[in-house]
């Protein structure tokens, strides 16, 4: 009898375990919005000419290259925060946090900024000017300097050991894989991989389309078994994911002009500055399923604040909430 009776309560868990075993994992802020999110994105007025976009754990901020202004945003309602300097460089480009200060690069300038977002005055370190995008692997920040064709590397603790490592033509915006450093080229249809620890160049790879511009990380095997990095060529209206070793793993037509690109742990979201959208990449059944969602106009760099994506709007000085 007692057999029986635990022969029948397996059956009746077994079924539920499976299930919950399948289920895919969201954080409670991720359940409630698929279920309540509405299907428009609001999209809140800031700056002028925003370009570049972070999420300092607590607060969205935003690079408003038109005006010289760094402007710290609540996630929760997109409402403007009392906090940050203000005022950073002559035309704030692209952000990356490092777990204690902002920083911030600008394009017209000979040096990169860094703050703290509690407040105080930002502290400049000289590096050559035509700053673009910059990436923390942990220890030193990383800045693509655009008209130099080269990767400036620079401590992160102290701006020490400043050097500028040459790379491919026009480097655009750079990302860490957890080991190396990898560079857009822009001007070249290249990406370059690079060693964190002598700034020699590992490999440069076909980008597999034109104009490289937006670069992310992939840390999950989500994209057929294997991690890698989402790169988006502008000029050929693509995300390419390329393996680590740097071949291409699949090209994936998206909206017009891509440029910014992130992980949200779940999917890869583009930002499709000439058709002023996000495109969301799905890998579903063993292929990709992209959704296009409206925001402002020319759409630049996006970031992830852990439940949603925020996306800057260079076109219509604006930031879109997804």
């Amino acid at each position: 009898m007692l057999k029986r009776y635990a022969l029948l309560l397996l059956l009746l868990v077994a079924p539920i375990c499976v299930f919950a075993q399948a289920a895919p994992s969201y954080t409670v802020a991720e359940i409630a919005l698929l279920k309540y999110a509405p299907t428009t994105v609001p999209t809140f007025s800031y700056g002028a000419a925003p370009a570049g976009i972070a999420f300092d754990g607590q607060h969205i901020w935003i690079a408003s290259s038109g005006d010289g202004r760094v402007i710290p945003l609540n996630t929760f309602d997109g409402s403007g925060a009392a906090l940050g300097p203000g005022s950073v460089g002559t035309s704030p480009w692209a952000l990356a946090y490092d777990g204690e200060y902002m920083w911030v690069t600008s394009y017209p300038d000979s040096a990169v900024y860094k703050f703290r977002p509690s407040g105080g005055s930002p502290i400049s370190y000289p590096i050559k000017y035509g700053s673009r995008g910059i990436a923390f692997d942990g220890t030193y920040m990383w800045i693509a300097n655009q008209p130099h064709n080269c990767v400036t590397r620079i401590r992160a603790i102290d701006g020490a050991f400043a050097t500028c490592f040459p790379i491919g033509k026009e480097p655009m915006n750079v990302a860490f894989d957890g080991t190396d450093i990898w560079v857009t080229n822009f001007g070249d249809n290249t990406v370059s991989k690079l060693n964190t620890q002598t700034g020699a160049v590992i490999g440069t790879y076909s980008s597999g389309g034109s104009q490289p511009w937006g670069i992310a990380f992939v840390p999950e095997p989500i994209y057929g078994g294997a991690r890698l990095m989402v790169v988006t060529n502008a000029g050929s209206n693509t995300a390419v994911l390329m393996l680590l070793d740097g071949s291409v793993n699949a090209t994936i037509p998206v909206g017009l002009v891509p440029r910014g690109v992130i992980y949200d742990g779940h999917d890869v979201w583009v930002a499709n500055s000439s058709s002023s959208s996000l495109s969301k990449i799905d890998w579903i059944d063993g292929g990709t399923t992209v959704t296009n969602y409206p925001v402002g106009k020319q759409p630049y760099a996006l970031a992830f604040d852990g439940a949603n994506v925020w996306a800057v709007n260079y076109g219509s000085n604006s930031v879109s909430k997804r």
